[in-house]
Formats: C-alpha cells, structure tokens, sequence
C-alpha cells in the first residue's frame, strides 16, 4: 500500500483577492498535470469522493471544512443539477479536479481548506482501494493514475505498438488529449475492455532489479479459547535479504463480533506491536509502520497471538501471512 503525505503549499493569495474572481487559479485549468505525484493524485480523488458524496451538503462546506459560503453554494449547486436535489438523475457530479476547480468562487483558498480537510481527516484512498470498474476492466486508485498518465504521455508508437492498441484506438486518445478521468477514457471508440486492460498491464509499476517479494503463512484453522485464554501461533520467515523492510501481515479470523478480540504481533527480537484493539471492523491487511524495530532483518520466528477477551461467543483462526518484499517490489 501507498502510504500517503501532502503538504499543502502556503497560498500567495488573499482570501479577499480570491473572492474577487471566479478564474480557476488554484490548479492549471488548461491542462491536466500528470507529473504531479502519485500522492497528490490521490488527494484529488479524496477531494472529488467528498464533494460527490450526497451527504455532502452547503451547510457542511461551509461550517465543517470550512469553505467560504459563496464557494459551498456553487459547489453544490454544480453537482445537484437543476433540481438542486442528491441523488436524482440531473446530477453533474465532479469527474475530474479542474471541473471542481473551475465552479466559480472556487480558487486556490477553497482548493487548500478541501486538500486539509480530507487529509487531517484520513479521506484520502489508497493506491490499491478499488475505484470502479471501466470498460470491464477493474482498476484501483493507483492504476487508474498510472492508466491516464499513460493515455496522455506515452507517444503514439508506443500506443501503438509496445501496449499494443488497436490503431483506431490510437487515434481516438491522441484526438482526445488531455483525457482527465477513467470515464473520460472509456468512453472513447475502439479502446473498449480489451484496449483498457492492455494499457492497465502496461502502465503497471515495472520492479527494480533484484526486487524481492515473498508471502510466508500460516494455514492450520484453531479455534480462539473463549475468554482470556488466547491463541498462540507461530510464522518462520527465511531467506529474506537484508534490505527487504516492507512487511505487510493479513489475518484471516471468523468471529461474530470482531470487537472482542485483540491480535498481537511479535518479532523474532521480541518486540512486538498490537493489530487489533478491540475495533469493530479491524484490518485484515496492515502495512506494518516503519518505526516497529523488528531487529536487522526480517528472517525468523513471528509469531500472532489472539485474544477472545469476551465470553459467550465463538470465533476461529482461518489462517494468517506474512508478506516481505523490498522497497519497490
């Protein structure tokens, strides 16, 4: 997973020389910029979920985020449509970032207060969540940016030949330039699935050298003693290099009510961190956080130990892994 950070750059603007004109100034209004970071990329999609939300409303923008008033007016008058209800089929909900920036009185004070709030509140996807389905084809957040950098980037022998496209569909993106959203992309002729997928495969990361990646796992089912008694159970990680630091667990429990057990990870140095804490709906894949100091390297005995801290129901253990890659893999 992509853990993301965003700084939102000091504003050189007034808010009062802002509100002075309807000109989108916040972003580059005349073309989309795909050299911005995968990152920045992310918070726009945080953005537009928000904004696109029908339990977004003016009161919201305005008192919560906090927008000027004249700015959460247009914004939802813009996605409501005519009838100026959510949810009903005149809806113009925001497919891209610039559409957004372009509502009048939304400038570069509104566009800062909308990156702050999704970022201080953890509205920001991350690179594998799934974003929708295009053309047949199922793309995360971070594909769909991949993709879309690709359609506006990649020259036309590379279209053409190294993806390769269907050279009707060729033409169609070139025309199209600049394409600014996935629906924008799969709606132009002759890209259709088999075109969409042969750009999703090709614009995927491609691994540095010696890249490493390798899943260990635990696939025994025990049940959880009910009650304090806990479950210990053990993972042997081998043959991880050195430099491999990017270690991802995911747990695999049954239970009616998740918010009764607690999950424990413990390193082979014996330093250990706790997964779950009796949340109602825990992760089941955690990205461990680089400050957990589990010794030099990754090889040796992990192990999980799991609490049913509540007597009276019943819960078991499908299995659990540990996934350890190298940065990039």
């Amino acid at each position: 997973m992509i853990r993301v950070s965003h700084v939102v750059a000091a504003l050189s603007l007034s808010i009062a020389a802002s509100a002075c004109s309807n000109e989108p100034v916040g972003r580059d209004a005349d073309a989309v910029d795909f050299d911005r970071s995968a990152s920045s990329a992310l918070v726009d999609y945080g953005i537009l979920n928000l904004v696109n939300d029908p339990t977004t409303d003016e009161a919201f923008l305005d008192l919560v985020v906090p927008l000027d008033a004249r700015s959460a007016f247009e914004i939802i008058a813009h996605r409501n449509g005519e009838d100026g209800l959510p949810g009903t089929a005149d809806d113009n909900t925001f497919d891209h970032i610039r559409e957004l920036d372009e509502v009048y009185w939304v400038g570069p004070v509104a566009m800062s207060l909308l990156e702050s709030y999704v970022i201080d509140n953890d509205l920001v996807p991350h690179a594998d969540d799934l974003l929708g389905t295009y053309d047949g084809v199922e793309l995360t957040y971070g594909e769909a940016i991949d993709t879309l950098a690709l359609a506006n980037t990649a020259t036309e022998d590379e279209l053409d030949y190294d993806v390769p496209l269907d050279r009707r569909a060729v033409d169609s993106i070139l025309d199209a330039r600049p394409i600014e959203s996935m629906e924008e992309l799969a709606e132009l002729y002759w890209v259709g699935p088999v075109g969409m997928n042969r750009m999703v495969q090709y614009a995927l990361p491609t691994p540095p050298a010696n890249s490493w990646s390798e899943q260990f796992s635990h696939d025994q089912q025990f049940q959880i003693p009910d009650g304090w008694g806990g479950l210990w159970t053990q993972v042997e990680v081998v043959g991880a290099p050195a430099e491999a630091d990017v270690l991802v667990v995911e747990i695999d429990v049954e239970h009616d009510d998740l918010s009764q057990v607690k999950a424990k990870l413990t390193a082979p140095n014996g330093s250990y961190m706790y997964l779950w804490v009796h949340e109602a709906s825990p992760e089941t894949i955690i990205d461990l956080p680089p400050e957990f100091q589990y010794g030099d390297d990754a090889n040796g005995t992990w192990s999980l130990t799991l609490w049913d801290t509540v007597a009276g129901t019943q819960g078991s253990l499908q299995g659990w892994s540990m996934t350890v890659s190298t940065p990039g893999a």
